[in-house]
């Protein structure tokens, strides 16, 4: 569900479809050419499963894909980078950011002011991981400057989002419930029943969560 959603906000900040949207709302033909995937970088912040297997799925339609995570990691059709040093021109190479980190005292706050200038001017922006990584204000400010010029939240520091946040404010901001990446009891039945099968197999339960890494 998590590629879905993730490659959904791809396409949709890549064809310009909130450009129609606002053209719609005022009654206005409105053509933006479209490009080729190969012409747009896409920025993967983060590459545990879920990140790899979007960062995956945008090299599958053609981006150019780049990742970025704690540590240095190898994938197919994904440049990647790893650690902070390496960060600034991850971001500044990613016309489409897309946030995907757990929570830990490295990622709080990661987004800063500073952070989004150096995206590329336009840049689009996307998160789906944890709200409290980003500096919601900075975030604002880069979008009312036109620093940033779309985004598409799923997570946020206080969800519900209250009704007096100044995102509900920014009209490029698409706003979604923390959905993501929602268990369903079908699939999720499965994988406790298989993890069940493997610990009285004497074998290490998979996707476990390591609580010293926050993940």
């Amino acid at each position: 569900m998590m590629s879905q959603y993730l490659l959904t906000c791809v396409l949709r900040h890549f064809r310009e479809l909130s450009t129609f949207e606002r053209a719609r709302a005022e009654r206005r033909w409105a053509y933006v050419h479209p490009r080729e995937t190969r012409e747009c970088t896409v920025g993967m912040m983060g590459l545990g499963q879920l990140g790899a297997m979007a960062a995956a799925e945008f090299a599958r339609q053609g981006f150019r894909v780049l990742g970025w995570s704690r540590s240095a990691k190898s994938l197919a059709g994904v440049e990647t980078f790893h650690g902070m040093e390496q960060l600034p021109t991850f971001l500044a190479r990613s016309e489409i950011c897309v946030m995907l980190l757990p929570l830990t005292a490295e990622t709080e706050n990661l987004m800063t002011a500073e952070r989004f200038a150096q995206l590329p001017q336009g840049a689009k922006f996307v998160n789906a991981g944890r709200g409290r990584t980003v500096d919601e204000d900075a975030l604002v400010a880069a979008l009312r400057s036109g620093h940033i010029a779309e985004a598409t939240l799923d997570v946020f520091r206080e969800e519900p989002l209250p009704q007096s946040h100044p995102l509900w404010d920014c009209p490029q901001v698409l706003i979604t419930p923390h959905l993501a990446s929602v268990g369903i009891p079908r699939t999720a039945a499965a994988q406790i029943v298989a993890n069940l099968a493997r610990v009285r197999q004497g074998l290490r339960p998979e996707h476990e969560v390591e609580p010293a890494r926050g993940y």
